[in-house]
């Protein structure tokens, strides 16, 4: 996994737990649950809403290992003015 500041910053990000709306979800796919080639990131307005904003980052690369990816994504949370961000544990697919 990636050492750096981003990576530090959506860890406190995700710890905070439930601050209420906008909701910021992020999800890691991949060919294997090793890798993470593409993510995806939604923002969520308000309960019972649809996704608003929605941002996917790809790569045949891992990333999760990214600083450029987690400090765009990170951008684009704070953009939002998400509240709450909620990260899925593991690579689904």
């Amino acid at each position: 996994m990636a050492q750096g500041k981003y990576l530090k910053l959506l860890s406190k990000k995700t710890r905070k737990g439930n601050k209420g709306y906008p909701l910021a979800t992020i999800a890691y796919y991949g060919p294997t649950n090793k890798l993470a080639s593409k993510i995806v990131c939604c923002i969520i307005k308000y309960e019972g809403a649809e996704v608003e904003q929605m941002e996917t980052w790809f790569s045949d690369r891992d990333l999760r290992k990214s600083e450029n990816v987690l400090g765009e994504m990170l951008a684009f949370i704070d953009i939002n003015n998400a509240k709450t961000v909620s990260l899925i544990n593991g690579i689904i697919g």
